[in-house]
């Protein structure tokens, strides 16, 4: 560990072919600016990605608990005070779906 942070293992996400940690400055420069001006798109700073990936996350409905691990919070407590906007714009998807299932079923058949 340095700084509290996991050094080498299987959660670390960007990796040397070692399998230890990479450089963050070297992973920046050599891979992710090329790639990003390859691909035509700004490049982001690491905070704006990981935001994006836990706001998407919860969007698309992957539950609190399990985004809170993949981001290393103590708690989904945590999770939850920092993309509680996300969590409150899905509750419209919930909201009506929640309303769907309360619908009533429209039958197959044609009435003779």
């Amino acid at each position: 560990m340095m700084d509290g942070h996991l050094t080498s293992g299987d959660k670390l996400v960007f990796v040397n072919h070692a399998g230890n940690i990479i450089n963050r400055n070297n992973l920046v420069s050599r891979t992710f600016k090329p790639l990003c001006q390859k691909a035509g798109v700004p490049v982001l700073v690491w905070h704006e990605m990981r935001h994006t990936t836990a706001t998407l996350l919860l969007e698309s409905g992957i539950p609190i608990n399990n985004v809170s691990e993949l981001l290393g919070h103590a708690s989904s407590v945590v999770t939850s005070k920092i993309y509680a906007h996300a969590t409150r714009s899905g509750m419209g998807k919930v909201t009506a779906a929640t309303a769907s299932l309360f619908q009533p079923v429209e039958s197959d058949t044609a009435e003779e």
